[in-house]
Parts: C-alpha cells; structure tokens; sequence
C-alpha cells in the first residue's frame, strides 16, 4: 500500500518452518524507519516521518538454515500544501476582484474549492476545481462589510492536504449622502458651507476640493489646504465659480468618489437705477399722471418693496404706506395743497445684499386757479354784427395758463366742441348764421398737472337782420298842395328801432 506523508506499519511474519517454529531467528530491516531493525516476530509499529520509496526485509533461520529474503516494498507521498498568497483580499461592492492562482509546494497538485459568504453578497461563484478562482463582480447590499470564504483543498496521487481559506472582504460602496449645495450671495456675503458626508466607509477618507470655471468634475483646479469635509468658499469676485470634492479611501478596495457640483454665484451689489421723479406740480383735487417707480439692479434674491410718505424731505422718519409694496405707487387724490415727500425701501433677500433706499420724490399740491373776471353771460345781436368779445380773467396775474374755448348747442360746459384756434382768454364769437350759442372756456395752468378750471357759459343769441316791409311812396304834386304822409315798416332785429329821416 502507498501513504501519506508519514506511514505506520506493523509488520508479522507468518513462517512455513521445515520442522517446528521453536529456534527460528528474526532479522527485520526498516531502512528510513523507527525502529531501523527488529528481530521480533512481530515488531510492533515502525514509523516513517518523511516520504520517500520504502523497503522493508525480514530474514529467518534455523537449524535448517536461512531463508530466502522476503521484501515488501510501498510508498509515502508527500501531502499537498497550499503556498498561495496572500490569503485575502479586499475589494469594493460593485467591483471586480483579483484572479486568484492557486499554487502548492508540489507539481501537479489539483485544487478544489468551495466558497461561503455573508447574507447580502452576491456575484460569487459557489465552488471550483481548477488553480484558479475567477475575476467576479461581486456586490452587497450591506451597510457594513461582509466576506466570501473560499475553503480551499488541495489534492495530489491520492494525498489530501490539508483545506486552506482564502477570505475576500467585501465592502459596501460609499455613496455621497450630503452634497455640497449651491448659492447665490451678493459680494461681500457669506455663501453656503460647502459639505459632504459618505454613507459609510472603510479606511479613512482624505478630501480634496477643487474649483472650475466649467460645470464639471474633471477639468477643476485643487484649491490649496482644502483637504476637510467642509469648505467655505470666498465672495470677493464677481461671477460663478463650480465647486466638487473628491474623496479617496485609503483602504478597503474603494478608491475614490467625487461630488456633486455646487453652483456658487457671487452678484454685483444692488443698486438703484431708476429713481423716482424728483418733483412733480399739480393741484388739489388730483394726483400723478404715472406712478412713482423705482427699479435696481444687481444683487440677487427676491426684492420687497415697501413705500413711505413723509412730511419732511428725509428718507428717516417716515410712515408706511400700507400696502404700498410694489416698485410702483400711485399716491391717492391730493385733497389739500402742500408739499408731500415719499420714498421706497427695497429688501433684497439675498445673502448680504441689504437694503436699498430710494431718494425722496416731492409732489407739490397747489389750490387749483382761480377766475377772476368771467366771460359775459348773455348778449343778442344781429345777424353779421360783432358781439362784445368774451374774455376770462385769471385772478392769479403771475401764472402763465393755456385757454381753450368751446362752442356748444345746448347750456353745459361738458359736451362742447373745441374751436379750432380759439386759444387766447379772449374770444369773438361770429355771428353768421341766427341762432343760439353757448360759449366757455377750460383754463389750464401751465407746467402743473391737474390744475384746470372752467369758466362759466356765455350765451350769445343772434338775431336775422332787420329788413324794410313798407317803404314810403314817391308823389308827385302840384305847388301848395299838401304832401302824403310818407311811412315805412321793417320785421326782425332786435332792440328799439331809431329813425331818422
């Protein structure tokens, strides 16, 4: 029989004397063995540590002699012994392990293998027979790590050696469970920390920021001294700036993972473009043609509007407007003269970009004009005669006013149609045609808005001219006779006739 590594045998002999066994001699040879020699019948159990090919001899005499020399030989093989290493590997999940090569202290040795692993891991194969365990994609759904233990035995003419376990360890892929967010701030202000945090790790991570002009995360530029989670990034230039961190692992077959990209835009500092009119005029009794309006620029964040109405001209001081919160204000009907001042306060609720304050705006109420001699209210002429004119005047001597007069069909100052070049404060009606008319005029007092008024009406009746019904009679008479009486008639006009002869 063939052996193992080491062997034990317990050699008998068994003797076929020619007369009896008593006088018989033993004489045992165990070359390589423990004991070398016996001369036992049985010698009991001789030992061989080492393999090799083995012979064992045994003589025996008596008083007939010696006997021929019995050798039995056998064999010891040498057991298998796995040298691979190292026993372990670490790998990431979701990548790919290393090819494993199987090798032993003998040639020829065969391998086989089977493979065990924590709940959770997948992607492994389950058992071999080959020198070599396959490149796998193995993955986990584990939040910690796990491991496959491939127990592996090694085998050669027979001889088993004794079963090895080679251990992959299997951690979780980190994943990014923070990223850094981005921000908007106005120069000067404080932008967002940037901050990452990993799901989970193996090994201790290093981190390093870089900044980009591009919204990427390959062409970045290291930004120096920035190796922690957390980074603050500066908002002394104007313009945007793109932020990711890479994160390496040191250990645990996870090598590195980067950010997302933050957005960080530092804007210009607000300011006011538009202002509000400075001062406007107008009078009691109405109110701005367009409204008050303010716009900025720059800065970033929404804007809020709030208006103030003052008594004196200051941007301090003053009193809201409720609900004056637009960039626009319309303040209501001025229904007093004297002078109102407002200005708006814009809130720009973007990091750092405070307050804006508008200048004031004065709106100058003045009492509306007033006429102080009112066109003639009634007169009746003839047809073709010239009227006394109309004429308005201003009890304001120092204003400088626009006139307008009107012609109407019926006594109202509201439905009348404008006389084309009737712009003076004096007006001479014609008289072409009989009739009724009905004349006024609307004022308008130059450069303030809203200051207007119209005069009363004037009523100018024109009558059909006076024509002769009854002229005298022409006669003819003898010397001493006594003269028809001549007489004459007239219809139309107006007024007492006068005659003369």
């Amino acid at each position: 029989a063939n052996y193992c590594g080491t062997a034990t045998i317990n050699p008998a002999a068994t003797i076929n004397a020619c007369t009896s066994s008593a006088g018989l001699t033993y004489a045992w040879s165990f070359p390589g063995g423990t004991p070398s020699s016996s001369s036992l019948p049985s010698p009991g159990a001789v030992n061989y540590t080492t393999s090799g090919n083995y012979t064992v001899s045994l003589i025996v005499s008596n008083e007939c002699g010696a006997s021929a020399v019995f050798q039995k030989p056998f064999l010891i093989n040498d057991i298998p012994i796995l040298t691979t290493t190292p026993l372990t590997q670490t790998i990431c999940s979701g990548t790919a392990t290393t090819l494993v090569n199987l090798t032993s202290d003998l040639p020829g040795t065969t391998f086989t293998w089977t493979a065990t692993a924590t709940p959770g891991i997948t992607g492994f194969i389950v058992s071999g027979s080959t020198n070599l365990i396959p490149i796998q994609t193995i993955r986990t759904t584990n939040s910690s790590s796990g491991t496959i233990n491939y127990v592996i035995t090694p085998s050669l003419n027979g001889c088993i050696g004794a079963p090895s376990n080679y251990v992959i360890n299997v951690n979780p892929a980190p994943s990014i469970t923070t990223q850094p967010a981005s921000s908007t701030v106005c120069q000067g202000g404080t932008p967002t920390i940037l901050a990452v945090a990993l799901s989970s790790t193996s090994g201790n991570p290093t981190y390093q920021w870089y900044s980009n002009t591009s919204n990427n995360t390959t062409t970045g530029t290291i930004i120096s001294g920035e190796t922690n989670p957390t980074f603050s990034p500066l908002s002394n230039t104007i313009g945007t700036t793109y932020y990711y961190c890479v994160i390496s692992l040191t250990s645990g077959g996870c090598s590195s993972i980067k950010s997302d990209v933050a957005t960080v835009i530092i804007a210009n500092s607000a300011r006011i473009v538009n202002q509000p009119q400075a001062t406007q005029n107008l009078c009691v009794g109405s109110t701005i043609a367009s409204p008050l309006t303010v716009t900025h620029s720059g800065g970033t964040g929404s804007s809020t509007y709030q208006w103030y109405s003052n008594s004196v001209n200051s941007t301090s001081g003053g009193t809201i407007i409720t609900g004056a919160v637009n960039a626009t204000f319309t303040p209501p009907v001025f229904t007093a003269s004297g002078s109102n001042y407002y200005y708006v306060i814009i809130t720009l609720s973007g990091n750092s970009c405070g307050n804006l304050t508008s200048a004031v705006a004065e709106i100058i109420v003045n009492n509306d004009p007033i006429i102080a001699t009112q066109p003639l209210a009634s007169q009746t002429v003839c047809q073709t005669a010239v009227p006394t004119n109309l004429e308005v005047i201003m009890a304001d001597p120092t204003g400088i006013f626009s006139y307008q007069w009107y012609s109407n069909s019926v006594n109202n100052t509201t439905s009348g149609t404008i006389i084309s070049g009737a712009t003076s404060n004096i007006y001479t009606p014609p008289t072409p045609i009989a009739g009724t008319k009905y004349y006024y005029c609307i004022i308008t007092q130059n450069g303030i808005a809203g200051c207007g008024i119209t005069s009363a009406t004037a009523t100018v009746i024109t009558n059909i001219a006076p024509n002769f019904t009854t002229q005298p009679v022409s006669n003819t008479l003898c010397l001493g006779q006594t003269t028809p009486l001549l007489n004459v008639a007239y219809a139309n006009g107006s007024g007492t006739a006068q005659y003369q002869w």
